[in-house]
């Protein structure tokens, strides 16, 4: 899905939107009137238009949705203001309650544990600040039941390594009946979270959860 420019890799966009074309959304394959909840959460929003408006505009029944977001860039926040209908939580998915430092205002991801030993690149001179982080796990065991619809949108800059292995022990994965991932690698990301990453982890992951019986997508 990428190409070659010299040693790094840039997306081939039009070959990712063909492939993404052709998914198939579950809801429009399942009943959704029999489903108590119908629920979108969108970890890692970024703004209103990177994509809650997206889901609005085209997935079946969108406007029947609850629309719950995350995110933690704080300049993110006014494209929310005229959107009362989103529930908007300024704090880190992740899998533990507390603060938890991150990098990058503009693209923001948790600092990696060994964050003062790793090489140094053109990323490491954006600034470090704390946010409120929350445990996603533990937010669906008691917010959701398995009868309810539930839709997330995954964009979570390299932290997804941390946060999908602990739905997957707890059970939780199952709680979301359709998954779109943004799996991150170094070559295209150039993010210390994700430096022994390639587009290879991204692919195990996808077929992990499928195998789980997980309908997941690529999210890009």
């Amino acid at each position: 899905p990428f190409k070659a420019v010299g040693r790094w890799q840039i997306p081939d966009m039009p070959a990712i939107q063909a492939r993404l074309s052709k998914q198939l959304r579950l809801g429009s394959l399942v009943p959704l009137a029999q489903a108590p909840r119908r629920v979108y959460l969108d970890f890692g929003a970024r703004d209103w238009n990177s994509s809650v408006a997206v889901f609005l505009r085209t997935y079946p029944q969108a406007r029947t949705f609850e629309l719950k977001a995350w995110e933690v860039v704080e300049a993110f926040r006014p494209t929310y203001a005229s959107h009362s209908e989103v529930e908007l939580h300024m704090e880190a998915v992740w899998v533990a309650d507390g603060q938890l430092q991150m990098r990058d205002p503009r693209m923001a991801h948790v600092l990696p544990a060994n964050y003062s030993r790793v090489h140094r690149h053109k990323h490491t001179s954006a600034p470090i600040f704390v946010v409120p982080s929350v445990d996603i796990s533990a937010y669906l065991q008691r917010n959701f039941v398995e009868d309810d619809f539930v839709v997330c949108k995954m964009d979570i800059e390299g932290a997804e390594y941390t946060v999908i292995p602990k739905l997957v022990a707890d059970g939780t994965i199952h709680l979301i009946d359709e998954l779109m991932l943004e799996c991150h690698y170094w070559a295209i990301n150039l993010l210390p979270t994700v430096r022994s990453r390639t587009w290879r982890s991204c692919f195990q992951m996808y077929a992990g959860l499928r195998s789980q019986g997980v309908y997941v997508h690529e999210w890009f």
